[in-house]
């Protein structure tokens, strides 16, 4: 049997001049990394609903969930983790207030090569094959 989710996150997309743009973020460890955005599942809280709260609170994007793209797992200290990442649709900047943490939007292939871990670019193009194919992330 699957171990329960832990976090939900966000593979955001807008358009942009030469096809879609994905957002990065910076870790809140301060870490010369790029990741999707992410964080705990809070208590009674759907994954999507934490993706959509994750997103808004880390960059301040405000964005909508298209599809489940996939599950990382992964060990973080002391503790197992477990994300689930939504393909999710960018609808504009988020009032309020948001984390101070870098965050960029880029093509496919400079997202791709800014990720820092191979299992998030694998969702990366998962992401993609889903906004070619027309499918529900389009």
């Amino acid at each position: 049997m699957d171990a329960p989710l832990t976090h939900a996150g966000g593979i955001v997309h807008r358009p942009g001049r030469d096809g879609p743009e994905f957002l990065l973020v910076r870790p809140s460890s301060g870490a010369d990394q790029w990741l999707f955005p992410k964080g705990h599942i809070d208590p009674g809280e759907s994954p999507e609903a934490a993706a959509v709260r994750e997103v808004r609170e880390e960059t301040g994007v405000d964005a909508s969930v298209v599809a489940p793209v996939g599950v990382l797992e992964f060990r973080a200290g002391d503790e197992d983790v477990r994300v689930v990442y939504f393909v999710m649709r960018a609808s504009g900047a988020a009032g309020g207030e948001h984390e101070a943490r870098g965050t960029c939007w880029r093509g496919f292939d400079a997202a791709w090569s800014l990720l820092s871990f191979e299992d998030a670019k694998g969702l990366l193009g998962k992401a993609r094959e889903m906004l070619v194919s027309g499918g529900r992330g389009s």
